[in-house]
């Protein structure tokens, strides 16, 4: 009689383990599943952004309309799977709006649409110190340069530019000296800008530049090839 009990306790036991494991499996199925969709989704929007990028080469002004458009119709998104990607579709809208701003002049509204992004270091920091350049806030510019810190892949290239728009040109070309000199970055597109810009540098007449580049966040774009011609 004991063994039967001993018996019943353990198969209801091994029953009950079984369900357990079943329901988290399940979970974590379903986890996965949703994680996918949202991961469908959000490269479903990232080629939706680069017809963006696209269509403002040619109609700056109507892809601004159309980003507000868009950021609308994400601050009122229901769905959950979308709910799970709504700030990533925010940040790229505001970034793109801000990029157009920046091709137009218009620094100030640039400014304030990377100021509504989550996150303000990297290359939205450089985005920033771009605009406050362009506006002759130096020191702010340069502020948001040093937030980056040197381990920043830009780092350089960006001080580099800075001390072109101070209008340094002795400071400017030892950073790009710097750059040339680390084979291990050569193949990052700025290495080769940076090469450019000792050869426009060291003529007798140079033209120093007047901005700093800003990085852009077309998904089709990549900072690391070697056709430093359409870079430039």
């Amino acid at each position: 009689m004991k063994f039967l009990l001993s018996l019943i306790v353990i198969l209801v036991g091994c029953k009950n383990q079984s369900i357990e494991e079943a329901t988290q499996g399940n979970s974590q199925t379903d986890s996965q599943l949703q994680f996918e969709k949202a991961s469908q989704e959000l490269r479903k929007f990232e080629i939706e952004l680069v017809s963006l990028y696209m269509e403002s080469l040619k109609t700056t002004e109507k892809t601004i309309l159309k980003a507000d458009s868009l950021l609308i119709k994400n601050e009122i998104e229901k769905d959950p799977i979308k709910l799970r990607i709504k700030r990533s579709i925010s940040n790229s809208l505001h970034y793109l709006k801000a990029e157009l701003f920046f091709k137009l002049g218009n620094y100030d509204k640039s400014i304030l649409e990377l100021n509504k992004l989550t996150y303000l270091g990297g290359d939205v920091a450089i985005a920033l110190a771009s605009n406050y350049s362009k506006l002759k806030r130096f020191d702010k510019a340069r502020s948001y340069i040093d937030s980056i810190g040197k381990g920043y892949y830009l780092y350089n290239y960006m001080l580099g530019n800075y001390y072109e728009n101070v209008g340094d040109k002795n400071e400017a070309l030892k950073i790009y000296k710097a750059i040339k000199h680390d084979k291990s970055t050569k193949h990052y597109g700025y290495y080769e800008l940076a090469v450019k810009r000792i050869e426009k540098l060291e003529k007798r007449f140079p033209e120093l530049i007047n901005e700093i580049y800003f990085p852009t966040r077309n998904p089709k774009f990549e900072f690391s090839f070697s056709d430093n011609e359409t870079e430039e």
